[in-house]
C-alpha cells in the first residue's frame, strides 16, 4: 500500500462521527468523545475544536482501493474494563484479523 497523506481528528470531528447510523459506529465513537470531553477540559468551547484525538491515515492499495484507517492517541492499556465492554460490541459478522 501507498501512503497517500493523513490528517488529524479533533473532538468536535468525532461528535460528527458520533451521529452515525450505525449503534456499533456511534457507542464507540461517543465513548471515545465523552472520554476525552470530560477528563479533559471540555468545558472550554474551544477546546472542543481543536484538541487532537486521532489521525486518520489514508493509502492506496496494489489494486487501487481507497483506504481510511482511524488511529486513535487513546490506549486501552490501563483500561481493561473498557476492553471488555467493546469485545462485547463484536458480531458474529466480525473477522478476526
Amino acid at each position: 500500500m501507498k501512503k497517500l497523506f493523513d490528517f488529524d481528528v479533533t473532538l468536535k470531528d468525532l461528535d460528527s462521527l458520533s451521529q452515525h447510523p450505525f449503534d456499533k459506529v456511534q457507542v464507540i465513537m461517543t465513548f471515545l468523545k465523552t472520554f476525552w470531553f470530560e477528563r479533559s477540559g471540555g468545558s472550554n468551547p474551544e477546546y472542543w475544536d481543536r484538541v487532537r484525538v486521532g489521525t486518520i491515515q489514508v493509502f492506496l492499495d496494489d489494486d487501487n482501493h481507497l483506504h481510511l484507517d482511524f488511529h486513535t492517541r487513546f490506549s486501552l492499556t490501563n483500561y481493561p474494563k473498557i476492553t471488555e465492554i467493546l469485545e462485547e460490541l463484536r458480531g458474529p459478522e466480525t473477522l478476526d484479523i
